[in-house]
């Protein structure tokens, strides 16, 4: 609509969801510390943190010490 990204960049079949993340980390040893959404705002030019990760998404994990 605003024409922000190419069209077609996506494949979604390359797409993994926040659960599948979480199991990944988990299978490496790493301990999931948090998850959080983010949104952009192309009018105002900022980001802005959200619950939901349905789109955009990042996550804190950290490796316990031994």
């Amino acid at each position: 609509m605003l024409k922000l990204t190419p069209r077609g960049p996506h494949d979604f079949r390359k797409f993994i969801t926040p659960a599948e993340l979480a199991r990944l980390c988990r299978n490496t040893g790493l301990e999931w510390l948090g998850s959080s959404g983010f949104t952009y705002n192309p009018f105002s030019k900022r980001y802005h943190l959200t619950d939901c990760l349905d789109v955009n998404s990042m996550i804190a994990c950290h490796r316990p010490l031994a």
